[in-house]
């Protein structure tokens, strides 16, 4: 079972395969609540680029670890590898060694 924490304004319909366990953060304090509490995330995917940054710089200040960061779309946040989004759960599969 994969975890993903899925950092978006919008409620994207995303069809994830029953491999994944998927949660939901609408802004950038409640991804970073979420990361906090749950030590089990496996990877982080953010469909916006300024919450992706905002997030990976209160995580650098804070001096907190994370998950993978990956990002989804034809913009990417320096720090997250991006995915193409026509195969997002393969993908995200096969770069974390699933």
């Amino acid at each position: 079972m994969i975890h993903l924490l899925v950092v978006d304004r919008e409620e994207r319909a995303l069809e994830a395969p029953s491999s994944f366990e998927v949660l939901r953060a609408r802004s950038v304090d409640e991804a970073l609540e979420k990361l906090a509490r749950n030590r089990r995330i496996d990877a982080v995917l953010f469909f916006d680029v300024a919450m992706a940054r905002e997030t990976m710089e209160r995580l650098s200040a804070e001096d907190a670890s994370s998950p993978p960061l990956f990002s989804a779309g034809s913009e990417t946040a320096e720090g997250t590898v991006a995915l193409e989004s026509a195969s997002l759960f393969d993908e995200l599969r096969r770069r974390l060694g699933e």
